[in-house]
């Protein structure tokens, strides 16, 4: 049974079909009012989707509908946006948070979540992430000198790394103690070549101290 409800300023009336209905043609469904100064935007009748399903006690309805509202109205910013409502049982439908507005972009309702990317992700033009990235390589193709990674937040801690050198303050003594002896080799100028570190750990070695 499909069921359409006409309704305009002037009367209102109710189809009532019990068999498939075919639409050769635009099938239309106009704002419930015109805008005017002083009411400034009315939505558009609905279109409503109802299904049924068995909650173990009883039958509840599931009641979508898409219906198409104004935003910004009486701004000369005013345009349009198609919702999508939704209400259980015998209640009024309610914005679900999911929209189009009138360039096809696409508003998700608040917890929406996206599956995981395994593999492969190729990505043109830029894109923002709002949380954390994580991957084991990050490639960019794009000309030399252009980063391809850009972080506008400060990182939240900072981590101490060995050799923990800094520019102007390199070490002038290496004290080694390889062998049972100990080795202390004194240089006026700084081993930049510490700068510059190669770690193995199979097989071990011993370590080096770094001394001032």
């Amino acid at each position: 049974m499909c069921r359409i409800v006409v309704d305009s300023p002037a009367w209102s009336w109710r189809l009532i079909f019990q068999r498939p209905w075919v639409v050769r043609g635009t099938l239309q469904l106009p704002a419930t009012g015109t805008a005017n100064s002083t009411t400034k935007g009315f939505n558009s009748q609905p279109f409503d989707y109802l299904a049924s399903v068995f909650n173990g006690t009883a039958a509840v309805n599931q009641h979508f509908r898409w219906q198409a509202e104004p935003v910004n109205p009486g701004l000369t910013t005013a345009s349009g946006k198609l919702n999508l409502l939704f209400a259980s049982g015998t209640g009024t439908p309610a914005e679900t948070g999911l929209s189009i507005n009138n360039k096809g972009q696409i508003t998700f309702a608040s917890g929406q979540t996206f599956p995981t990317v395994t593999g492969n992700e190729t990505v043109t033009g830029n894109e923002t992430v709002k949380g954390m990235l994580s991957g084991s390589q990050l490639i960019s193709t794009v000309a030399n000198g252009t980063a391809p990674l850009k972080v506008t937040s400060p990182p939240a801690s900072a981590t101490s790394h060995s050799p923990a050198v800094a520019e102007g303050n390199e070490p002038m003594t290496v004290v080694s103690s390889m062998r049972p002896g100990v080795f202390t080799r004194s240089t006026q100028n700084p081993f930049s070549s510490l700068w510059k570190v190669t770690r193995s750990i199979s097989p071990e070695i011993p370590s080096v101290a770094v001394l001032r």
